[in-house]
């Protein structure tokens, strides 16, 4: 094995390196296959732990044909053989990706890492996490004769936040597109924030984003907030949304899945589900939480949901209700014990398609399970009702 020692990095080749050295077409054309690891260890930063293989350059376009890395890490940070962390300013750094490939035949490089500013377990602690690639384009230098490497592009792809402070939580995702052909150039981005004593969780979507002949944008929210209706029924929630050139994918077959799968785990990610669209113009979406009496007792959301098409004319709307019992929201997630019900009334005025579906689920932990479904459809050509 080679040691190399600079700019406080250390670099290990294995005796399992190897070098060809071949004539083409009465072309010197060598090529070079790395194996080894590679450390940081300066004042400010320390990195261990990381191993590669077939790490191949070659004498022509694009220079870096592959190679595989890998971590010696655990779930809180890369550790060297000592057991010591690696850090970044002194901060606990984790990896959990990192590769090397080609776009186009630029060599790029791919990370995705996280910053750990605390100590999960103290009551204060912050993590980013970024998922992120350098782009390099490698030229000949006519006077020189010699490789010119430069940044052609940096670009991140996603951000991920987790703060928990002892007066609020805040959680949240930012993903960045660029030149993606479904969202074009933009970003969309989910957050989700808590106040001890104040707010439970407001969360917020939105998504902002351009074509070369058209822009689009989303935004939604949902507050919680308490107003009394009638002695046992309260509003616990206002849920809001404006949408232009934004098209929900989502069909009513698939919000019944879901429903009939179970309880959804609450998430802030990102919705794959909304994609641009230039035919369709304005979307509103607006709806409420509820419960009657103690939250056990009954509880859940009502929706509403309309788009119209670029005109001006409605494209479609939606009804969707969702309603559980022996659970709260705070513990949907995690309840053994439940009945769900959800019911889903859709109209499609372009194909003239009215489509309601209504679920009903019970789970009671080792004992049974029960399964409701029932669709009620009407088209031009075919209607029908089903129980099962």
């Amino acid at each position: 094995a080679v040691n190399i020692e600079c700019f406080s990095s250390s670099l290990r080749i294995d005796e399992t390196s190897q070098l060809d050295m071949a004539i083409v077409d009465g072309k010197f054309d060598p090529s070079l296959k790395l194996d080894g690891k590679w450390s940081l260890n300066r004042e400010n930063g320390t990195f261990k732990g990381i191993s590669f293989q077939d790490v191949t350059v070659i004498a022509e376009s694009p220079f870096l044909s592959r190679g595989v890395f890998n971590l010696h890490s655990d779930t809180s940070a890369v550790k060297d053989e000592e057991g010591k962390m690696s850090t970044i300013a002194k901060f606990p750094i984790s990896i959990s990706r990192i590769a090397l490939g080609l776009t186009g035949t630029y060599p790029t490089i791919s990370v995705d890492a996280a910053l750990n500013l605390g100590k999960a377990e103290d009551a204060n602690n912050f993590t980013a996490a970024a998922s992120m690639h350098v782009q390099c384009e490698v030229t000949q230098n006519e006077v020189t004769n010699k490789q010119d490497w430069t940044l052609k592009k940096f670009g991140i792809r996603e951000i991920a936040l987790d703060i928990k402070t002892t007066a609020f939580e805040l959680e949240g995702v930012i993903a960045f597109k660029q030149d993606d052909p479904v969202y074009g150039d933009g970003f969309s981005g989910g957050l989700s924030l808590s106040i001890a004593d104040v707010i439970d969780d407001i969360s917020m979507y939105c998504m902002f984003g351009k074509f070369p002949d058209y822009k689009y944008w989303l935004v939604e929210a949902s507050i919680p907030i308490t107003i009394p209706i009638t002695t046992n029924i309260s509003i616990t929630q206002l849920i809001g949304g404006l949408s232009y050139h934004v098209e929900n994918t989502q069909t009513v077959d698939d919000i019944i899945a879901a429903a009939r799968a179970g309880i959804e785990e609450p998430s802030i990610g990102l919705a794959d589900y909304y994609v641009p669209n230039k035919d369709v113009g304005i979307g509103f979406k607006a709806g409420v939480g509820f419960k009657y009496g103690a939250e056990k007792v009954l509880n859940g959301e009502l929706l509403f949901a309309i788009q119209f098409n670029s005109n001006g004319g409605l494209r479609d709307f939606m009804f969707r209700g969702d309603v559980y019992t022996m659970t709260t929201k705070a513990e949907r997630a995690t309840a053994k014990n439940y009945g769900k019900g959800t019911i889903v009334i859709a109209y499609d005025n372009v194909e003239k398609i009215l489509d309601a579906q209504l679920a009903i689920r019970a789970e009671f932990i080792d004992a049974f399970t029960a399964d409701i479904w029932a669709k009620f459809y009407i088209s031009p050509g075919l209607w029908y009702f089903h129980l099962g």
